[in-house]
């Protein structure tokens, strides 16, 4: 079920704020952080476009850290910005 356009300000405002708590939390300032909070029917596409569109040097992004069988047909935002980005991408994996 998708959210309808007149509930995306509820949604968004809500985001941000999860995103802005993040961003305390990790001790950094409102300079250094850009926080934007997107409706779209492919997030790979329409996160690589951004990156474009802002002629971004790096995104870092984070990965589950699948493996196996189950990592081998999983579909990552990671392995998609991999493989598409114009911009350099850190991965982050999670600690065993």
């Amino acid at each position: 079920v998708y959210p309808t356009p007149n509930q995306y300000p509820e949604i968004e405002k809500s985001v941000q704020g999860i995103l802005s708590n993040l961003q305390k939390d990790l001790g950094l300032g409102d300079g250094q952080v850009e926080k934007h909070c997107f409706f779209a029917s492919s997030k790979e596409q329409t996160i690589k476009d951004y990156l474009d569109n802002q002629k971004a040097d790096m995104v870092v992004v984070a990965t589950r850290g699948k493996h196996g069988i189950e990592g081998f047909f999983a579909s990552s935002l990671a392995d998609f910005l991999c493989k598409y980005s114009t911009c350099d991408v850190l991965v982050m994996r999670p600690l065993k």
